[in-house]
């Protein structure tokens, strides 16, 4: 995350996740007013990473980012209605050992 703000610090920053209050996250700048509805909904997080645990991403894609992530690889998709809102996919990749 540290490059994205790297090469865009009026755009993003990084912060505590709104969602999840345990794990940094790239939101939209504060200085940025939140660009739409669904920016509003997740609380103007873009994504964050369960560093040190399973090293999972979490991000918020557009409509059609999401299809072709549900539609183009495997894995195990759900919504997370309740915890967050409607907007985030949750995509679980197949996992080994390793």
């Amino acid at each position: 995350m540290p490059k994205y703000v790297k090469a865009n610090p009026d755009l993003v920053k990084i912060d505590l996740s709104p969602g999840e209050k345990n794990n940094n996250a790239l939101v939209i700048h504060p200085d940025i007013s939140t660009p739409h509805q669904v920016a509003a909904a997740v609380r103007r997080e873009i994504l964050h990473v369960h560093e040190g645990t399973d090293w999972s991403i979490h991000c918020l894609l557009s409509p059609l980012d999401c299809k072709l992530g549900m539609c183009g690889s495997t894995g195990f998709i759900w919504l997370i209605y309740e915890l967050l809102s409607d907007q985030w996919l949750i995509k679980d990749g197949v996992r080994d050992t390793r």
